[in-house]
């Protein structure tokens, strides 16, 4: 019994940890480009479902790398994943981007 209580109690620490909410990382898609920030809505598979938006700032340290080099190539539809540097603050600064596909 104490070995199926450990092994449990394994497992659910292990999912936990594969929760995307508590990850620094967003991947999507952006849809409105700002001054210094751009709002990137998740994609995910289920049309029905609603899937979250994040509004993400830049500042001079974020490093833009993939098939974009800077914040002014950056365009609506392109998919990006992008690191905060603190997930829970109200305004969420870009360590890093990484665009995947350029809108054509």
């Amino acid at each position: 019994m104490n070995r199926f209580v450990i092994t449990l109690f394994i497992t659910l620490f292990a999912l936990g940890g594969c929760n995307s909410f508590n990850s620094n990382d967003i991947e999507g898609s952006i849809y409105e480009i700002g001054e210094n920030s751009i709002k990137i809505e998740v994609l995910g598979d289920d049309p029905e479902a609603d899937y979250p938006a994040y509004e993400i700032f830049i500042d001079d340290d974020t490093v833009i790398e993939g098939t974009k080099d800077s914040f002014v190539e950056l365009e609506v539809g392109d998919i990006v994943k992008v690191w905060v540097e603190n997930q829970e603050a109200d305004k969420k600064i870009v360590k890093k981007i990484s665009v995947f596909v350029i809108n054509s």
